[in-house]
């Protein structure tokens, strides 16, 4: 080996950079910025005549589609359609590229990519590479490295972490892999590692958030006496020797061993399914369109390649007349131009999520907390509220029954992205324990949670002081007579609505089955520890299920509704306003409104949760999920011909299918005319539905949108609107990780 390509003595790492230049983005002082893209205005992309595609999408939605000139002719032949991980005899499916394709003699290319963790579904897998390859009599020879995130190990498993790999072939993908033939990484002889060099083929790394942290890869071939060595972040780790090609084609002329004639810089997403393969949801690079450009979209950048031999000259050059090409920009799509700026010189962004709605975000990890012992389980709640416009504050009652948070402000990375979740502390609470929190003001927030003496704990945090309960006191104990955990059963609930700062009302149900209320306001304060609650339900028949889930709304600071899906699975409400006692309450002797249910078509569960919202001060809308696996609603409004829609006309039927009884349903209003609906169903996917003024539920006729992931099935789902044209979604995954969607409109 030539002493000047010696490997370095220095680890290989992945380049760790904030989105500094994203408008929204956080910067990191000690990390080197990766400067944005000069001149996004004139980009090559896809032929107009590529097509679109319409679908259902949410409100105020808009499809992406390439932008400015015409790409040059499409590229006809293609050598990389037969390449999968795993046997290729074995399976069927098809490839999706956007790729670009230099036909150059060469001996070697490089590239900088950024890198992403992709959703995969299925058996697929999601890739972002650069190749050097040549076909000399008819049989095709490549070298290729990158990134891929590979299909699942086992169906209804997550699939992999993004990995670092290198491949080759000898024999134009023909057969299984094979020592020396072809193969990936290690799996087969053929690739040759530097001793103590990384990173290792195989090896994950960490990956870029969408508007937070972008990280890279930069990967670069070199062609040195007849061996193909490859540096990783300016560390030569290892190589193919030239031997493997010559060998394969003895009586060819030339081989990959002596020089390549093209390099390819290109993502692919390999799709599965069968009997649909244009089906597929799985995203290339972030998932995202390339117009989302930096900080969001994917992107390869400095595409180079080196067009004389390295003992004549080292130097490489940008990429000539690149050849495109896009199966379907309407699913994956790229935009590509040479900057001529040293920061980026010959790059393309690219991606896309596939046959997914194309207005919903992939699902991003956005951590936990890693310590031994006090991570998070799949499927725990997880509570998120936004105390002003871009403000998101995230709540999880962890394995270690201590309460923790992670926040964004703005739009940047949340705070425990890499797993560092912040410890609240608390008293020793049911691991899983759902987390009421209210924002008082945005500048105060306060959490509320039952622990295991049945007691009600509370802890305040504002915009001047640390939260309360990581002090020497502790949690504050504000009583409550809750029914105690018990091994396997479900977990007692707590409730809180603020009507104005310094106002707090706290619901839940007791262990003797009776609605009761706390409330803390200018004059009184939270009861002390152990002490009763206010009754409401006294005058009530019969008593609710102990510990259910109190559905409560505040829809003026003189007004608070409450809800519970009694014993009978019929749903019953109370209300409540300035001047007057709760209408439930013992003193009034009234009892609790019934809203039908329990009977007929319409049949809930005892105890079932309600999801309760409302969209103007004169109106309320509750979904559930009946025993038919559907969700229906039903509406009050105030004024002639208002009231709630029973009994004549009880519940209305919006759709479902994949859901069960009593599953959590989340529910939010973005605006006075738009409601938005989510669940997690039996296979573990999120799956939404919509309304708008004077239009459909989306979801009608069992029509729900899926917005895919792989979670435990039922997983509470934490929904925020940090404006009107903006949702996010937050659910805790089977590695114990919270992942994150989001819509904007």
């Amino acid at each position: 080996m030539a002493s000047n390509v010696s490997p370095s003595q220095h680890d290989s790492q992945v380049v760790d950079t904030p989105a500094s230049c994203h408008p929204n983005g956080k910067v990191n002082d000690q990390l080197p910025a990766i400067l944005p893209p000069p001149g996004q205005d004139d980009e090559a992309s896809a032929p107009a005549d590529a097509g679109n595609t319409t679908g259902p999408r949410s409100p105020g939605s808009k499809a992406l589609v390439g932008q400015g000139q015409s790409a040059p002719a499409m590229i006809n032949f293609w050598p990389f359609d037969n390449p999968t991980p795993t046997a290729a005899a074995a399976r069927k499916g098809v490839y999706w590229y956007c790729a670009l394709q230099c036909s150059e003699m060469n001996y070697g290319c490089e590239a900088t990519f950024s890198c992403f963790r992709p959703r995969v579904e299925n058996e697929d897998h999601s890739i972002l590479q650069c190749a050097v390859w040549s076909k000399d009599s008819g049989v095709m020879q490549t070298i290729e490295a990158g990134w891929r995130r590979p299909a699942q190990t086992q169906p209804g498993e997550p699939a992999p972490e993004a990995l670092f790999f290198v491949y080759f072939t000898t024999n134009g993908y023909q057969g299984g892999e094979k020592d020396y033939v072809r193969g990936y990484n290690q799996n087969k002889k053929g690739w040759v590692q530097f001793p103590g060099m990384t990173p290792w083929p195989g090896q994950s790394f960490p990956y870029s958030h969408i508007d937070g942290v972008q990280r890279e890869l930069s990967l670069k071939w070199a062609l040195v006496l007849d061996n193909w060595y490859l540096q990783v972040n300016g560390v030569w780790i290892g190589y193919y020797p030239g031997t493997l090609f010559s060998n394969a084609r003895p009586t060819a002329a030339t081989t990959l061993r002596n020089f390549g004639k093209y390099v390819t810089f290109q993502g692919e997403v390999y799709d599965s399914n069968e009997p649909k393969p244009s089906n597929t949801t799985t995203d290339m690079g972030s998932g995202l369109f390339p117009e989302e450009g930096f900080g969001r979209a994917a992107y390869i950048k400095k595409m180079k390649y080196q067009p004389k031999p390295w003992y004549t000259d080292t130097t490489s050059i940008d990429i000539v007349n690149p050849a495109p090409r896009i199966d379907d920009k309407t699913r994956y799509n790229m935009i590509y131009k040479n900057t001529g700026d040293d920061n980026w010189g010959y790059r393309m962004f690219l991606g896309g999520p596939g046959a997914r709605s194309h207005d919903w975000l992939d699902w991003d990890t956005i951590g936990g907390n890693s310590q031994p012992g006090t991570g998070f389980l799949s499927g725990y709640p997880v509570t998120a509220i936004s105390r002003t416009a871009g403000y998101i504050d995230l709540f999880v009652c962890a394995k270690d029954g201590k309460i923790y948070t992670s926040w964004s402000t703005a739009g940047a990375s949340f705070s425990g992205f890499d797993d560092s979740w912040s410890n609240l502390g608390g008293n020793d609470f049911p691991p899983g324990s759902q987390v009421a929190a209210v924002a008082q003001s945005q500048d105060n927030l306060d959490l509320f949670v039952v622990g295991k003496d049945g007691n009600v704990y509370t802890s305040n945090w504002t915009s001047t002081s640390d939260w309360s309960g990581t002090g020497a006191a502790g949690w504050q104990n504000i009583g409550g007579n809750l029914p105690l955990p018990t091994f396997g059963g479900p977990l007692a609930e707590v409730t809180a609505v603020s009507r104005y700062a310094g106002a707090i009302d706290v619901f839940a149900c007791n262990k003797d089955g009776r609605a009761v209320t706390c409330f803390q306001n200018k004059d009184f304060k939270f009861p002390a520890p152990n002490a009763p609650w206010v009754n409401l339900s006294a005058a009530h028949p019969a008593p609710f299920t102990p510990g259910s889930k109190v559905a409560a709304v505040k829809r003026t600071k003189d007004n608070l509704d409450i809800f519970i899906t009694g014993t009978d699975g019929v749903v019953y409400t109370a209300y409540w306003s300035t001047g007057n006692v709760w209408s439930s309450f013992v003193g009034g002797g009234k009892p609790w409104i019934p809203l039908g249910g329990g009977t007929g078509s319409v049949s809930f569960a005892p105890g079932a949760p309600i999801a309760a919202v409302t969209r103007f001060k004169d109106n309320l809308d509750l979904f559930l999920v009946a025993s038919d696996s559907r969700v229906y609603t039903t509406w009050w409004t105030a004024g002639p011909g208002g009231g709630w829609e029973t009994p004549e006309n009880p519940w209305k039927n919006i759709g479902g299918g994949d859901f069960e009884e009593a599953y959590h349903v989340a529910a939010l209003s973005r605006t006075p005319d738009t409601l938005d609906v989510f669940i997690c169903g039996t296979t573990g996917k999120v799956f939404t539905s919509w309304w708008a003024f004077g239009k459909e539920w989306s979801g009608i006729h069992d029509n729900w949108t899926s917005l895919a992931g792989g979670f435990r099935a039922s997983a509470e789902i934490g929904v925020v609107a940090r404006s009107q044209l903006d949702l996010d979604i937050f659910v805790v995954n089977n590695d114990g990780k919270v992942e994150q969607t989001g819509w904007a409109g």
